[in-house]
């Protein structure tokens, strides 16, 4: 029965013990943590070998001018708040922030991947995948097909993000179209230009061959494609590129040359 007790005063002991080894040690880290500063930012551009929208100095000069880390106190650096400023400025699609013990301040970011290039009379802007818009580089342009034509939805120079209401079911329409010509190697190396009519006609102008073909809608955009490939395979070899000004693949199980 005593050593029974007095095994029960020993463990009350060490678990007094150990809870005020784990309370002054956490105490004296954040005691040290909150003397050192933030010296410098690194900046790491995950994805750089396939686009260059964004630059290190650009993403180290937004931080410092809108948080002013360099000389702050680390325990004060709120990476929470870096993280959400980044993910909300232009190309940006994701980022991530801490900091280390040397004074440190790391960021990665990774950038939205563009699928096509919009052009509207003299405003001009990349959409992803998703459907985020993002404006051009003056420095720096992506290999992507290029939009044109009647353009039915409000944008200017400041826009950034997803689109709203009509302007995102117009949006929304098009992203699987756009999404297709980017999957496929050989669709985004052949075509060069798409342009809208104001009926909602899609026109594509190839870069190799004369053909101007009229795709009709959106709709169906896989199906149009499938005949626009038989059209290369079937009738290029046996009649030539410049055979036919018009490839007209808006009806179905149809294929109307001129």
């Amino acid at each position: 029965m005593v050593r029974r007790i007095l095994t029960y005063v020993l463990m009350a002991i060490a678990t007094v013990l150990l809870g005020a080894y784990f309370y002054f040690t956490t105490k004296l880290e954040r005691e040290s943590a909150a003397k050192r500063i933030c010296k410098s930012i690194e900046v790491v551009i995950a994805d750089s070998t396939e686009n260059r929208f964004v630059h290190k100095d650009e993403i180290i000069n937004t931080v410092q001018e809108t948080f002013k880390v360099r000389g702050r106190k680390l325990y004060d650096v709120n990476c929470g708040a870096i993280e959400t400023l980044l993910n909300t400025t232009s190309a940006i699609r994701s980022s991530e922030a801490y900091v280390t013990d040397d004074g440190i301040l790391h960021i990665t970011v990774r950038q939205h991947r563009p699928v096509a290039r919009i052009q509207t009379s003299g405003l001009g802007f990349y959409i992803d995948r998703t459907g985020w818009i993002f404006p051009l580089q003056d420095d720096y342009s992506s290999y992507v097909t290029i939009i044109t034509g009647y353009i039915p939805i409000k944008v200017d120079k400041y826009t950034r993000g997803y689109l709203k209401g009509r302007d995102k079911k117009w949006m929304d329409n098009l992203l699987p179209f756009a999404n297709f010509i980017a999957d496929s190697n050989f669709w985004s190396a052949q075509i060069e230009q798409v342009e809208i009519a104001p009926d909602g006609n899609v026109i594509i102008f190839p870069r190799i061959g004369k053909q101007t073909i009229v795709f009709g809608g959106f709709d169906r955009y896989a199906d149009k494609f499938g005949k626009l490939d038989a059209f290369y395979k079937a009738v290029i070899p046996e009649k030539g590129w410049n055979k036919y000004s018009e490839v007209n693949l808006k009806y179905k199980n149809q294929i109307i040359c001129k």
